[in-house]
């Protein structure tokens, strides 16, 4: 088949999205399929056009992406020129997936498409992303209202990777039985633990105490993300790491128990879990996020906001740790974890084994791949 990926931005560019995006390109081109990534270009150093080593192929279009240097909010805006390039790939392709409906991207996309008359799916990662600005609150709403909204009813199946944003797809009045609720994926060959040797090299190539705890913090500086609140949980018993970019609240900075090490690609991230005794993330609306799966993956012990949508995955709470969403209850745990070895031990235990067993990349993806109308079954030949 030939398939047609559309997202506002790809690797190089760092972000979850990106990576997801990524994998499934890689996987598709290694069964065999022509797979065409139409993205933006963040970065004149980055190719507008490329072949890849994985087998597909990457279209980048100029952008301007003034939003984000603005108000932190990925936003890419592009030209008509998108537009007619998406509708020349969507004509000459047997499926269209759209990542997520929020991007000027997704609604030229959508657009083109149908004008080739072809159908197409979507992922949709995301529900409201809740910003301290209420301008960007404001654009958020109508942007689903007047976009995304008619896009999700057009598209003919939706990928959601949580219970809470299915709910947020529903909630725009979306049939429920066109959304397939599905675990994200990793690769958890590549995020895997390493031995108390590697941490230690790790550790000093960061620049990293060798001895003290390190508790780990990874996504957008965002409230939403909860990197307040894990700023806030900081102890003289163990270092917190905040990776990623965006705006941080006035008073928040580096000091002796808290380091912000700005954004991380895919291979500082490996060594970030790998080097980390714990994975903190406090965020409200979020349930098993890509980076904590691949924490889980890396062996992470987990300290994250007991959010209701975590009821329906059967968890055992003696061995992930679901707190209040307060910095005096992440603290807690945090301490609690850190100074009890043996606990730490079976929590690390459990999160390889969650990750192995429901969060890998191979586990999942055919279930979603087959939305496309074909077999996505595969031989060892091509096995990763």
């Amino acid at each position: 088949m030939k398939i047609l990926i559309v997202i506002h931005y790809f690797p190089p560019h760092i972000g979850g999205m990106e990576e997801v995006s990524k994998s499934q390109a890689g996987s598709l081109a290694a069964l065999g399929h022509d797979v065409v990534v139409l993205t933006c270009r963040h970065d004149r150093r980055v190719p507008a056009g490329e072949s890849t080593g994985a087998g597909y192929r990457v279209r980048r279009f100029r952008a301007l992406n003034f939003i984000e240097s603005r108000f932190g909010v990925t936003f890419p805006i592009v030209s008509p020129s998108f537009i007619w390039s998406a509708y020349r790939e969507a004509r000459d392709a047997d499926v269209v997936h759209i990542h997520d409906v929020f991007y000027p991207t997704s609604h030229s996309a959508a657009l083109a498409t149908r004008l080739a008359g072809k159908p197409f799916v979507m992922t949709q990662h995301v529900a409201l992303v809740d910003f301290p600005n209420r301008l960007v609150m404001a654009a958020q709403r109508i942007v689903y209202r007047l976009a995304g909204r008619p896009m999700l009813r057009a598209a003919r199946t939706i990928v959601t990777y949580n219970d809470n944003v299915r709910s947020f797809v529903t909630g725009m009045g979306i049939d429920p039985d066109k959304v397939l609720l599905n675990h994200n994926g990793v690769d958890t060959g590549f995020f895997a633990p390493c031995s108390p040797t590697e941490r230690l090299v790790l550790r000093e190539r960061h620049n990293l105490p060798a001895s003290r705890p390190i508790v780990l913090f990874v996504g957008r500086l965002v409230p939403k993300k909860g990197y307040d609140i894990a700023y806030r949980a900081r102890s003289e018993g163990y270092l917190t790491v905040i990776v990623g970019n965006g705006y941080v609240e006035t008073g928040i900075s580096d000091d002796e128990d808290v380091r912000f090490f700005g954004p991380a690609d895919r291979d500082q991230l490996q060594d970030l879990y790998r080097l980390s005794d714990v994975f903190v993330f406090p965020a409200v609306g979020e349930i098993f996020t890509l980076v904590m799966q691949e924490a889980m993956a890396c062996g992470l012990p987990v300290v994250t906001t007991d959010d209701p949508g975590y009821a329906g995955y059967d968890l055992d709470r003696s061995r992930v740790a679901l707190v209040e969403r307060s910095a005096e209850a992440v603290r807690a745990a945090l301490t609690r974890i850190v100074s009890d070895p043996d606990l730490a031990h079976r929590m690390s235990g459990y999160s390889r084994e969650l990750a192995v067993q429901r969060f890998s990349w191979d586990a999942n993806y055919p279930r979603e791949f087959a939305i496309y109308g074909a077999p996505a079954q595969r031989t060892e030949e091509n096995v990763r």
